[in-house]
């Protein structure tokens, strides 16, 4: 299988690598960095802009979207709970726009 990971480099993005690839699985990375890691490509993207790099979709069977704002990065004040859910509604259609509009 090949995956593709957003939010991969995160506590729970990373485990989820490490097990697939003791499966022998196929996993990259869409990520707002360039990081590169052992057996793990990663494509970059720009949701302020729109813009996801070519080729990140090709062949995957299956999207693990984990990107957003961090739950422990801050108390969870109303404001930041705010910024929580539209983290993951702004991630959630930056990645599915492209895939929908293919």
């Amino acid at each position: 299988m090949k995956y593709l990971i957003t939010g991969g480099s995160g506590l729970i993005g990373s485990k989820i690598t490490q097990l697939l690839l003791k499966e022998n699985d196929q996993v990259n990375w869409l990520s707002t960095s360039k990081k590169e890691e052992n057996g793990v490509t990663t494509y970059s993207w720009d949701l302020e802009k729109g813009s996801i790099e070519g080729g990140c979709f090709e062949g995957v069977n299956a999207i693990i979207h984990l990107a957003g704002a961090g739950v422990a990065d801050h108390k969870w004040t109303p404001a930041y709970k705010k910024l929580l859910i539209a983290s993951r509604i702004d991630s959630t259609r930056g990645v599915n726009d492209p895939i929908l509009k293919a």
